[in-house]
């Protein structure tokens, strides 16, 4: 029976570990407390990193110093994709930050299709690990029911899958939708409003093909003229972001890194053919420097042993040196992945860290 109730990670992790240690960082008296100056340091690097966020997000991380008011998908997001990058060369000790990546790369492979199968193994070991040295880090009053549920997250992973297959962001993203569909003047017969709206929304979905394909696969949106171009295709029309496979690429800098089989690039215009309209081009160019940006090992103890794990086994790349010389060009629709990528910069200047986005809500 208790298989059949499985461990919601929105609240379980993001909201009840992650925040927990984001506000540990800067408040109490935790042993892994930062100075302020430190915390004012990874603060504003947050707030960098707040304009690289893609579109699909509906909220920025706020600053450490806000991170007890934070959402749960601001937790996500400092544990997925900014947390990694802004604890990283900071006043935050080695062991402190080893334990974070941790449990970073563990929910991340849990969270990927590529990767879930392939590092089930190293995701129990890590959270197992994790837990281990919590209470090393912040103390034994921090192991907290939250924090010693990880060990059973992996568990559920191998029943269920993908932890967004039985989390609640869905859900909870859903409920300002619903918000929207009641009359704030009316507050009366919530309940029939709500399923009214909810019945005319399914019937405009299933009989107006304008609902249905908004946003066409692979057809580019929004016509500009002033972008770049290269030899052969000077008259093909310009756009600025197209949608494919259900990931907004664009022009704008938070939106515009993406994976091509592999190699992380920046997406600088995107054409058209006059004659084909399935004809895409795309205009990149190229980091030419792409290396691991961390490394964990596999065998803290004797759990797990094995190699090292790479933070580009799991996608993960600290990317510089973009040749912006060299303008590539390809038709998008040759390459087999094609992968948005979040860009964050580092401390270092023209140094960025590029991961898959592994979410749109």
């Amino acid at each position: 029976m208790v298989t059949q109730f499985p461990h919601d990670y929105m609240h379980l992790v993001c909201l009840g570990v992650v925040r927990n240690i984001a506000t540990m960082l800067h408040t109490g008296r935790s042993n892994g407390r930062l100075t302020g100056t430190v915390v004012s340091e990874i603060s504003e690097h947050m707030a960098e990193c707040a304009s690289h966020i893609p579109k699909e997000f509906q909220r920025r991380c706020r600053t450490l110093f806000e991170s007890s008011r934070w959402k749960a998908t601001e937790c996500r997001q400092f544990l997925l994709y900014s947390g990694p990058v802004v604890l990283s060369n900071t006043g935050v000790s080695r062991r402190q930050y080893e334990n974070f990546l941790y449990l970073s790369a563990a929910i991340r492979c849990l969270c990927s299709k590529a990767l879930i199968d392939e590092y089930m193994d190293f995701v129990q070991g890590a959270l197992q690990y994790f837990v281990d040295m919590f209470s090393e880090i912040y103390g034994q009053q921090r192991l907290v029911y939250n924090v010693h549920s990880l060990n059973h997250l992996a568990s559920d992973a191998q029943r269920y899958g993908l932890l967004d297959n039985f989390s609640c962001f869905e859900y909870e993203s859903f409920l300002g939708v619903v918000k929207e569909m009641t009359h704030k003047r009316k507050p009366s017969h919530i309940v029939q409003q709500i399923c009214r709206r909810l019945s005319e929304r399914e019937f405009l979905i299933m009989s107006s093909c304008e609902y249905q394909d908004a946003k066409p696969h692979g057809i580019p949106l929004k016509h500009h003229s002033d972008g770049p171009t290269v030899a052969g295709v000077e008259e093909h029309l310009q756009y600025r972001e197209m949608n494919w496979n259900g990931q907004l690429i664009a022009l704008k800098d938070s939106d515009n890194c993406v994976m091509l089989d592999g190699i992380i690039c920046v997406i600088r215009n995107i054409l058209k053919s006059r004659e084909c309209s399935k004809n895409v081009t795309i205009l990149y160019e190229v980091f030419s420097v792409q290396k691991d940006f961390f490394t964990l090992p596999l065998s803290p103890g004797p759990e797990f042993v094995g190699r090292p794990l790479h933070s580009g086994d799991i996608g993960i790349w600290l990317v510089s040196s973009l040749d912006q010389n060299h303008l590539k060009q390809s038709n998008i629709a040759q390459f087999q992945s094609v992968i948005k990528c979040i860009l964050l910069p580092t401390s270092n200047s023209g140094v960025s860290v590029a991961m898959p986005m592994l979410h749109n809500l």
